[in-house]
């Protein structure tokens, strides 16, 4: 390797290579700067080289399919001899996946994959799934990004599509390639993380919600100090209340008006003075409903509770939103020095271990011993 050489459309920005390639003159409609630059990530030759050729080579494809769509001609001769294709189209194949594999999912399940299709068609129109090619594919994915989507809302409907394709595909016997596979997606840049809430401001928080005290300030403080999800707690049933015990205590399980987002959802958490406040003035109602504002339908409507939640933390100035409770949740156990297994219990997070599933794991009572100690006294 000769001194000062680099790998293909690349250079050094300090000890760190960029890729960087010119607009071809034809295209630079397409683009509001003549050059494409972005970050390796890495200082290795040798990595920066497999990194830029993945990158130019997916360029190349999107380039060339900007070049053939520019001629109505060539295009139409290329697609043309699957016109007369057979195939099911990508909405019949939705309702085939839909059909079979949204059985006792959640609505979010179906909503999720009719979006994704919805978004394709109109990028696209409704063609046989053995029509769609790779250089739809990849235009698909630039025409979402010029749309303004985030990455990870990108990679959330590419990963739909590639799933209903794929399943249609194994379950038909279809002779075909799935033209979603290998697809590159750029790293996402554009997702921000949501920050925990200071103790102080929790201290605040639940100070407003009892004075404020209505069935929204309930909920949030309930959340404060359970570390539930909104969809949690927004869709609970009175009998999964349990305060007359030695240690009051609620039960996360599912129902049909209410999914658990995993099996490591289903648990049991002993609840502080506060929670216990909030839980019991809900059970007031003749409603077998803690919340039933938010549970009117069939679904609990937890986005509902979010939206009037979140737009009353805005007006009080707090700059976070209802989730970033279940964050500080995890925060206040790490602080009293909860054991990550039991935290991971409490909240119903992923077991990332197979001796997890081991055994009953623990009790109530083996649980607060740490709620307590993550008790605040309201600011």
């Amino acid at each position: 390797m000769r001194v000062n050489s680099y790998p293909r459309y690349t250079y050094k920005k300090g000890n760190i290579y960029y890729f960087g390639r010119v607009v071809p003159s034809d295209l630079a409609h397409h683009y509001t700067k003549k050059r494409l630059v972005c970050s390796l990530r890495t200082s290795s030759f040798y990595e920066a080289k497999l990194r830029s050729h993945s990158i130019e080579n997916e360029l190349n494809k999107y380039w060339l399919s900007l070049r053939v769509k520019s001629d109505e001609h060539v295009f139409n001769r290329l697609v043309g001899s699957k016109s007369e294709s057979k195939c099911i189209n990508l909405t019949e194949a939705m309702e085939y996946y839909l059909k079979i594999k949204g059985v006792n999912k959640t609505k979010i399940f179906s909503n999720t994959a009719k979006r994704a299709v919805k978004q394709f068609i109109n990028y696209k129109n409704n063609i046989p799934l053995d029509c769609i090619t790779s250089l739809d594919v990849t235009g698909f994915r630039q025409f979402l990004l010029d749309q303004g989507l985030k990455v990870a809302s990108v990679k959330r409907a590419f990963a739909t599509l590639r799933a209903i394709i794929n399943f249609v595909i194994s379950e038909m016997g279809i002779d075909s390639k799935n033209p979603f596979n290998n697809v590159y997606l750029p790293e996402s840049s554009d997702s921000i993380k949501r920050q925990p809430v200071p103790e102080g401001d929790i201290k605040i928080i639940q100070r407003k919600c009892k004075e404020v005290n209505d069935d929204v300030r309930w909920l949030v403080a309930f959340i404060s100090d359970t570390g539930l999800r909104l969809a949690e707690a927004s869709g609970l049933l009175k009998s999964d209340i349990h305060l007359d015990t030695v240690t009051p205590y609620i039960q996360v399980r599912t129902h049909p008006h209410r999914r658990l987002k995993t099996s490591s959802s289903v648990r049991s958490i002993p609840l502080t003075p506060l929670a216990t406040w909030a839980i019991r003035n809900t059970l007031i109602s003749d409603s077998k409903f803690c919340f039933p504002r938010y549970n009117k339908q069939d679904t609990t409507n937890a986005n509902s509770a979010s939206a009037t939640i979140n737009k009353w933390l805005k007006a009080a100035n707090h700059n976070f939103v209802v989730h970033s409770l279940r964050h500080s949740f995890r925060d206040r156990l790490r602080k009293v020095e909860t054991p990550t297994e039991m935290i991971d219990a409490l909240g119903g997070w992923s077991i990332n271990s197979v001796g997890q599933r081991y055994g009953n794991g623990y009790s109530v009572e083996h649980f607060k011993t740490y709620i307590d100690k993550i008790s605040l006294t309201p600011g």
